[in-house]
């Protein structure tokens, strides 16, 4: 599946250019997603939603969720030529002054998140990634980065959760199996359960026969 494909190489290029894990930088499919805080159909920003008895539709209750402080200090303390880290610098600056403007950017927020953990601002990107996931609880790149992060903490209860919410999300793309597969074959090594993780994937997506066939074969 091209999108799958094109995503993929994109990760691996990042990667290679940062040293840095399985991160995935914008939004996979392209779309336009909702704003936080002005909730559609599909990306409800909600807290509480309460049922009042007789005539009507259910009352939703929408509450203000408030963003990360987009005014933190850009502190790189990463191991990084001086180059990268001057290109990060800018990233961030950039796109910061963009999100003060519109706080609405949904693949902003993913790329601020993702610089602020290439700099080695780990503790603003998870709370960015959890904003996220807040803001448009539909959309699974925030999951599946949060679980990337669990895993090389060492919180793989954490790690588990969100790349099968993910998966759960966007059941059709190979990247988030891939994932998990990694995650259960090299994190907590539990062979089964990465062969399962693949197999799942390999029904519900009948576009990357060959990339799931790939890695089975290893097995």
């Amino acid at each position: 599946m091209q999108k799958a494909s094109t995503l993929i190489v994109e990760l691996i290029l990042v990667a290679l250019l940062f040293g840095v894990g399985w991160y995935i930088w914008h939004d996979i499919a392209k779309r336009t997603v909702s704003p936080a805080g002005e909730p559609v159909s599909g990306n409800e920003a909600t807290t509480t939603v309460s049922v009042e008895p007789g005539e009507g539709q259910p009352v939703v209750t929408v509450e203000k969720i408030d963003p990360p402080n987009l005014d933190k200090p850009i502190v790189i303390t990463a191991d990084m030529s001086a180059e990268n880290a001057a290109q990060a610098k800018k990233h961030i600056e950039e796109v910061t002054k963009a999100l003060k403007d519109d706080g609405t950017l949904y693949n902003h927020w993913l790329e601020l998140a993702n610089y602020r953990k290439l700099i080695g601002d780990s503790t603003s990107a998870v709370e960015i990634w959890q904003y996220i996931t807040a803001a448009w609880p539909n959309e699974s790149v925030a999951f599946a980065n949060l679980s990337n992060f669990y895993a090389e903490s060492g919180d793989f209860k954490k790690a588990e959760e969100n790349i099968l919410i993910a998966i759960e999300k966007t059941p059709g793309l190979f990247t988030y199996y891939y994932m998990a597969y990694e995650f259960y074959r090299y994190y907590i090594k539990d062979l089964t359960k990465a062969k399962n993780i693949l197999l799942q994937g390999k029904q519900k997506n009948p576009y990357d026969q060959a990339a799931y066939d790939q890695v089975l074969a290893t097995f």
